[in-house]
């Protein structure tokens, strides 16, 4: 996701959509493609990931070439892990180390219209494919699977040649395909014009914040002070991970802020957030510098905010988890016992700030020393800690009551410590 977004910076007449990495980076977005559109980039998509998007954007106008995408089209390939295939890293040339399903299907259909195999030994060479995971896909396993299914020893070599001498590839087929549908649509002239779009997009804030710099000419895109900052936090990342003592805590940070994103955008509080890292990534390899960096930590603590009172309930059902990985889950539960036994001495069914015997600013004071208020508003921090007023002053009250020494704190209660107490039946 955002590859569109950088190569429309170029002001292209045509997008060709092929492939990605599967699983391992965001997919091209639906909205960045109908953005090209709508800004009259002519967009085509074959073979892989543009086969399944040109399939669910025709309708806009993406243009789908080849014979996966008509047959994503007709409804006969559904699933996208038909077109996924796993492969070596970019120094091995991105070398595939798996089959493609849709390749798999076309090289089994061939060997059972040349007799090779019958409908029913094809039919279940294709559903053992079907079910493994798509990186375990092969043709060395579908020869195996033949195997083990009966298929004779002559015949699993007829098979094997097939496979040999031309196995098909589908994919890199309508790859090609797709290039030159829109190299001969550029010699007859048919980009010459803008695209027309059919239908108005509506930019979402984050569009507008993350695209208006479409205006940069092509030659400046190399000087981008956002593709320098891009190349200084991968560096950084790779430092990181290399030889960071606290590696594991840096990147669960990292996360989080990820999933803040994620989760920003789809509560539609994403702008603000988004403009700050936006102003921090324009300042290139500055990523030091102090006053964007408090502008980003102001942001994030705002959405942190938001979505902790959106979502408090459900986040406190992972707290426990958190405070075990830290190693605090045992004394944050003895600190919950020793603060309600201090209350509980006080046999109050709904307690409040007033009945626990504490004014709410002798509560305030105390909260603010111990825990340090962040808000001159009690109400303010309340919200920002994502528990109602009453609530927050009762839980303070508990822990205040246990620190002042309450029977209830740290130890059993002593009945001839406490002259009040009656002497228990026998």
């Amino acid at each position: 996701m955002g590859d569109v977004y950088r190569a429309l910076r170029r002001r292209p007449r045509a997008i060709v959509i092929i492939d990605g990495l599967f699983e391992q980076t965001p997919s091209v977005w639906h909205k960045e493609l109908l953005l090209a559109l709508s800004r009259g980039v002519w967009v085509y998509g074959a073979a892989s990931m543009g086969a399944l998007r040109a399939c669910e954007l025709d309708g806009f106008g993406m243009i789908g070439v080849g014979s996966i995408y008509a047959r994503f089209r007709a409804g006969e390939l559904d699933d996208d892990d038909e077109v996924a295939v796993s492969h070596g890293s970019a120094e091995s040339g991105w070398r595939p180390l798996s089959e493609a399903m849709v390749n798999l299907r076309d090289g089994l259909a061939a060997a059972r219209d040349d007799g090779l195999i019958d409908a029913h030994e094809h039919d279940a060479l294709i559903t053992a494919a079907k079910r493994r995971f798509y990186p375990e896909r092969s043709w060395g396993q579908t020869l195996i699977d033949a195997r083990e299914r009966g298929l004779k020893a002559d015949r699993c070599a007829e098979l094997r040649a097939l496979v040999r001498s031309r196995a098909p590839g589908t994919k890199a087929a309508d790859a090609r395909a797709g290039l030159e549908r829109v190299a001969a649509d550029l010699a007859a002239g048919r980009l010459d014009a803008p695209h027309e779009p059919s239908f108005r997009l509506e930019h979402a804030a984050v569009m507008t914040t993350l695209l208006d710099e479409t205006s940069l000419p092509p030659d400046a895109l190399a000087a981008d002070p956002r593709t320098r900052h891009r190349s200084s936090a991968r560096s950084l990342g790779r430092m990181v991970r290399a030889t960071h003592a606290e590696r594991d805590g840096l990147y669960a940070e990292a996360l989080h802020r990820l999933l803040l994103a994620a989760e920003g955008l789809r509560a539609g509080f994403y702008t603000d957030w988004i403009d700050a890292y936006e102003d921090l990534g324009a300042q290139g390899e500055q990523l030091d510098d102090p006053e964007l960096r408090a502008r980003v930590e102001a942001r994030t603590l705002a959405l942190e905010r938001h979505l902790r009172a959106v979502h408090g309930a459900q986040v406190d059902l992972f707290l426990p988890h958190a405070l075990a990985a830290r190693g605090q889950l045992e004394l944050s539960l003895d600190d919950l016992r020793a603060a309600w036994s201090a209350v509980n001495e006080h046999e109050l069914v709904l307690p409040t700030a007033e009945s626990l015997g504490l004014s709410p600013a002798e509560l305030y004071t105390w909260y603010g020393e111990r825990f340090g208020l962040l808000a001159s508003d009690p109400r303010d921090h309340a919200s920002a800690v994502g528990l109602p007023l009453p609530e927050l002053l009762l839980e303070a009250g508990a822990q205040l009551l246990r620190e002042r020494g309450s029977p209830a704190h740290d130890h059993p209660h002593d009945p001839d410590q406490d002259e009040t107490q009656e002497d228990p039946p026998c």
